[in-house]
C-alpha cells in the first residue's frame, strides 16, 4: 500500500503576487478611465442635440373603433394619407367649425381589410364595413348617421358643415 503522497505546491512569492495585483488593478482602471471619457462623449453630444417632444395625436383612429369615441357626434374622414397631408389636415384644423373630426388612413395595414371593391358604409356589424374610396361618416350616438363617398362630395359635406 502506498501512503498518499500530498503534493506540495510551491509558495508564492510576495513579489509575484503583488504584481498580479498590481496588473489587475491597472487593467480595472484602464477600463474606468474609456468608460468614463465614453460616457462624457455621449453626454456632450446628447445635451448639444435641441430637445423634442414626442406628441401623441388623438385623431387618426382606426376603422374597427370608428363607433367607440367619446363624443355623441362626430365625423370620421376615411381618406390616403397623401390626401389628408396635402388637403385635409390644414383645412379641418382651421375649419372643423367646433366638430370633432377624427380620420383613418387607408394605407394602415389594419385598415386595410375594410378597403374593398364595393361599399358597405352602413351595415349592421362593424366587422362588415366596406368602403372603395375617400369616406367621410358623420357618427351619432355610436352608430352611422350619414356617409359621403368620394372627394367632392366629402369636400361639399365639409364646405357645408363649415357654414
Amino acid at each position: 500500500m502506498q501512503k498518499n503522497k500530498k503534493i506540495e505546491n510551491p509558495p508564492i512569492e510576495m513579489g509575484n503576487m503583488f504584481k498580479i495585483v498590481l496588473i489587475i488593478l491597472i487593467v480595472f482602471g484602464i477600463f474606468y478611465v474609456i468608460t468614463y471619457y465614453i460616457k462624457k462623449g455621449n453626454n456632450e453630444t446628447y445635451n448639444n442635440q435641441p430637445n423634442t417632444y414626442t406628441t401623441i395625436q388623438y385623431d387618426e383612429i382606426l376603422i374597427g373603433s370608428i363607433l367607440n369615441q367619446p363624443e355623441d357626434e362626430y365625423y370620421v374622414l376615411l381618406v390616403s394619407q397623401d390626401l389628408y397631408n396635402r388637403y385635409y389636415k390644414n383645412y379641418l384644423s382651421q375649419y372643423s367649425n367646433g366638430n370633432k373630426f377624427y380620420y383613418a388612413i387607408i394605407e394602415n395595414g389594419l385598415n386595410k381589410s375594410y378597403f374593398n371593391e364595393t361599399s358597405n358604409l352602413k351595415p349592421e356589424d362593424i366587422k362588415d364595413f366596406k368602403f372603395n374610396t375617400i369616406s367621410l361618416l358623420k357618427i351619432k350616438e355610436s352608430k352611422i348617421a350619414e356617409t359621403y363617398e368620394g372627394n367632392e362630395n366629402v369636400m361639399k359635406e365639409i364646405i357645408e358643415i363649415n357654414k
